[in-house]
């Protein structure tokens, strides 16, 4: 049977799999602590309900895409000015993101 999904952030959202206790959260902490970095001074940038288990670690916060309303609303609850929707990355989405930070000097 073929399974149907609604759209491509459905498609991530159910198809994502990761080795047994791996995960982007996992693997963030690892790479903070490495780097001494404190996830205050972070920016994760992700476009799935997926991502938002190491998004949720970061300060700052970029949405690439329209096609998750709900990890949009998530990204919200990191406050004014701490969350940021950019366009698709097929349009130059992080970029605008980083642009957008850099403009207001949260992030160097």
């Amino acid at each position: 049977m073929t399974e149907v999904f609604e759209n491509y952030s459905d498609f991530l959202n159910r198809t994502d799999k990761t080795i047994n206790g791996v995960s982007k959260e996992h693997a963030s902490r690892e790479v903070l602590d490495y780097l001494k970095i404190s996830p205050q001074e972070t920016l994760g940038i992700g476009d799935t309900l997926g991502d938002w288990n190491f998004m949720k670690l970061c300060r700052y916060v970029g949405i690439t895409g329209d096609e998750s309303q709900e990890l949009k609303k998530l990204a919200q609850t990191k406050g004014e000015g701490n969350y940021f929707f950019g366009s698709s990355v097929d349009e130059d989405g992080i970029l605008k993101i980083i642009r957008y930070y850099e403009e207001r000097q949260a992030i160097r």
